[in-house]
């Protein structure tokens, strides 16, 4: 019978059959330094979730969360850094600020906006093409201009979607020209233009070090015993 790790957690596979148990991951030594320093990181953040102070080396091998501390229902594959699930995340019986239910909101809202910007432009050059090899497609059933007003309005959409990244290159261009542009009133240099991509990777950067942080205190506090 397995039971789970994590305090307070009721949880045992001989009698909550519709839960799933995982094991604490092993540090893999022998698929490149990159991967074995993701996976020590990995396994040193779980150990921190758990928090059991008298979990030895030698019990990890037994050692399982049930899926009732991951968000999915499962933990995240190794190199899916930014999901909350690459370590135990729910139900943990404390709260430390990252692995909570809004870090995956932001996690899912983040995917759910990449899945949509990638149909609405498969959509839109599905429609693109249906109107070159068949101008008639621009019609509706009676002829009139339904059909070619909603794909006009949706190249305009496009049009200023480019017209704003093109906008926010050119500020970007004129900080690179012009340095004086790049600094605060106390002359200190500064960013002064930030793209989805960067606020995605100042979230990562921070959730980063909140981890990090977790595994600095649970290593001083096996250090004072």
């Amino acid at each position: 019978m397995v039971i789970c790790a994590i305090v307070g957690c009721v949880n045992r596979s001989g009698r909550d059959k519709e839960k799933s148990f995982f094991r604490l991951p092993t540090v893999l030594t022998h698929q490149g330094p990159q991967t074995q320093e993701l996976s020590k990181k990995r396994q040193e953040l779980w150990v921190a979730r758990i928090r059991r102070g008298n979990l030895k080396t030698e019990q990890y091998p037994n050692t399982r969360v049930c899926s009732a501390h991951f968000a999915g229902g499962s933990p995240a594959r190794l190199f899916d850094v930014s999901n909350p699930d690459l370590a135990p995340t729910l139900n943990l019986g404390y709260s430390f600020g990252h692995g909570d239910e809004g870090s995956t909101e932001r996690y899912e809202r983040r995917m759910a906006r990449k899945r949509g910007h990638a149909e609405t432009e498969t959509a839109a050059t599905s429609d693109a093409l249906i109107v070159e090899d068949n101008p008639a497609a621009a019609k509706n059933d009676d002829g009139d201009e339904g059909s070619k007003e909603r794909y006009e309005r949706r190249m305009a959409r496009k049009r200023g979607h480019a017209e704003t990244e093109t906008a926010a290159t050119s500020d970007a261009l004129i900080v690179e020209d012009n340095p004086a542009a790049a600094k605060n009133d106390d002359g200190v240099a500064v960013q002064t233009v930030l793209h989805l991509n960067d606020l995605t990777t100042i979230e990562s950067e921070a959730m980063k070090i909140k981890d990090e942080n977790i595994v600095l205190k649970a290593k001083v506090q096996n250090a004072k015993k």
